[in-house]
């Protein structure tokens, strides 16, 4: 199973020096690099201009190498951590639009959730948006408010279809959530019935 937004993001010191390194074109940067032993430390050698462009432009061709959504979330992931111009933007803006136009699955959103700012939008109003104006299925807004550990939300979704056949996704549900979907697709299948005799 997938890990949530705040799972994924939890980077930690080895994780970060090791991606950087993996960007060090020089000797020097790589050296300086080594020498850190804090996320302080690591940003005041990031944060240097010469340095961050240096960065920035083999950071944009791990990206482009990516050869699966997996891939291209973790790059979006460290990517996001260290760099913030223009052109990183309109690069994720540019991502936004070409994914969005597939159809959008767990794989896909997986890598959308990179390219937003959770902070200038809530969860609830961004899978709305993904329903509504990107055409996902109730369901696979179920199994992303399930992925982000929001399963009354998930429930929101599954209680529009008339049944759910997985059932790996009825037992991520709360109880709660599980005992309440069961009971509308219950009655939901009394009204079938009822309709069917008449």
């Amino acid at each position: 199973m997938r890990k949530d937004y705040n799972t994924v993001v939890d980077i930690s010191l080895v994780e970060e020096k090791h991606y950087l390194l993996n960007l060090c074109l020089t000797k020097r940067i790589q050296y300086s690099l080594y020498q850190c032993f804090s996320i302080k430390q690591i940003n005041k050698i990031i944060n240097q201009s010469q340095i961050n462009n240096t960065l920035y432009k083999q950071a944009l061709i791990m990206l482009y190498q990516s050869k699966d959504f997996e891939a291209l979330e973790k790059q979006l992931i460290f990517m996001n951590k260290y760099f913030d111009n223009q052109d990183y933007k309109d690069l994720k803006k540019d991502l936004f639009q070409k994914i969005s136009q597939k159809n959008i699955t767990i794989q896909e959103y997986c890598v959308l959730r990179h390219l937003i700012s959770f902070e200038k939008i809530s969860f609830e109003y961004f899978i709305e948006k993904l329903h509504f104006n990107y055409g996902v299925s109730h369901l696979e807004c179920a199994k992303i408010c399930l992925i982000e550990n929001h399963s009354h939300l998930a429930y929101k979704y599954l209680k529009q279809l008339n049944h759910c056949q997985d059932q790996n996704i009825l037992q991520l549900l709360d109880i709660k959530d599980y005992l309440l979907l069961k009971n509308d697709y219950q009655e939901k299948k009394n009204k079938y019935i009822l309709l069917s005799a008449h």
